[in-house]
């Protein structure tokens, strides 16, 4: 695997599903135009007058690095939206959506994509493929390809110009203050503390 991406496993904390799904996260930097990015994913992803998706691309989400506090955070958000998805909750059309949703402060999802997309000032991106764990139902669920074929699409998708970062400094640009804000708490509130409620307002969102 390449040493600035990850893989997670992840596991609702209750039945019915155990077992949620997986998550193959990368983090890039020095995105010059990440609106060009998000065209040619979209590209990839349409399946406009019969067109077959990109059979990888398609589970692929991208995000404003700057707006996540820490990969914990990223991890709370993947699990909420996927056990939501699963339960027949959903309050978006899409997975990469709802994980925005979780993510985000209020019930808007116009505003959770304005501000956890990607937009023209975006220079540092985290590109997310979700994967249901298998269900019964195939519409909700998919076969994951492996970590280096998910690597390799990325590559291609970001081209040259764009780097991969640390995935475990994924947080380190992020403006805690104003997130705190965002979330309606004090902005001077400890990093660890802040981490911490975030993920209860992340776990929270299955019930608004």
């Amino acid at each position: 695997m390449n040493p600035a991406s990850t893989t997670l496993t992840l596991r609702a904390p209750v039945a019915p599903h155990p077992n949620v799904g997986t998550a193959h996260a990368a983090l890039w930097h020095h995105v010059a135009d990440a609106p060009a990015v998000l065209s040619r994913l979209l590209a990839a992803q349409s399946t406009k007058d019969g067109a077959a998706p990109d059979p990888i691309l398609k589970n692929v989400v991208l995000l404003n690095a700057d707006a996540l506090l820490s990969p914990r955070v990223l991890e709370a958000a993947v699990l909420r939206a996927m056990t939501n998805v699963r339960s027949g909750i959903a309050k978006t059309r899409t997975l990469g959506a709802e994980v925005m949703y979780a993510l985000a402060p209020s019930t808007n999802i116009r505003d959770a994509m304005a501000t956890f997309g990607v937009t023209k000032d975006t220079s540092r991106v985290v590109a997310l493929h979700l994967v249901l764990a298998p269900s019964s139902e195939p519409e909700t669920s998919d076969a994951a390809p492996s970590t280096a074929a998910i690597d390799a699409a990325l590559d291609r998708l970001f081209g040259k110009g764009p780097v991969r970062a640390d995935w475990t400094t994924l947080g380190s640009t992020a403006d805690a203050a104003k997130l705190a804000e965002m979330h309606a708490l004090d902005p001077r509130t400890m990093r660890a503390d802040l981490e911490r409620d975030l993920i209860e307002a992340v776990a929270l969102k299955g019930y608004l």
